[in-house]
This record gives C-alpha cells, sequence and structure tokens, in this order.
C-alpha cells in the first residue's frame, strides 16, 4: 500500500476481515509520494511469481520493481524513460 506521504507498506498473512504483520518497504518522505499511478500483478512474464509492482512517475517513465517480497522492493528497473511523454498521440 502506498500512503500520501510517500510510505509504502505489504501485509503479510491477510486474513478475513484484518490486516495483520504490517511491513515497511519505504519509509514516509520517500519518492513514492509523487508516484502518479502505481499497480500490482504479474507483468515479468516469467510465471513464477504474481508480485510485480509498475509505477508511472509524474516525468512519464515508467518502472517495474520485479519478483517483490513481503520485505523487499528491490530491483527497480525502467521499462520506459520519461522521454515517451513527449511523443505526440497517433491521429488518423
Amino acid at each position: 500500500m502506498r500512503w500520501s506521504d510517500g510510505e509504502v507498506t505489504a501485509y503479510g498473512d491477510v486474513g478475513a476481515n484484518q490486516l495483520k504483520a504490517e511491513h515497511q518497504l519505504r519509509p514516509a518522505e520517500s519518492p513514492w509520494s509523487k508516484a502518479s499511478l502505481a499497480t500490482v500483478g504479474t507483468f515479468g512474464g516469467d510465471g513464477d511469481r504474481s508480485d510485480d509492482v509498475v509505477v508511472l512517475w509524474p516525468d512519464s517513465h515508467l518502472t517495474m520493481n520485479s519478483d517483490t517480497t513481503i520485505s523487499s522492493l528491490e530491483r527497480e528497473r525502467t521499462l520506459v524513460p520519461g522521454a515517451w511523454a513527449r511523443i505526440q498521440k497517433f491521429r488518423p
């Protein structure tokens, strides 16, 4: 979960009607407070893990944190550099 102050947390052992065991992945005041959009899923193509995080940043670059765990949000790589925002929409 990304909080408005930039803190990023994950919850392990989620039960019915409750969130257990909060784990802080990024502290408050981290750059994540500026993330425009974030989503989770299986985007890496390896099929073994379903915990990739894709983030769109205000400068329009797109990153993916692959193979995240309950205690790690490492392995960030840029999928699309910020320059792609300057490409104009196709007009027929």
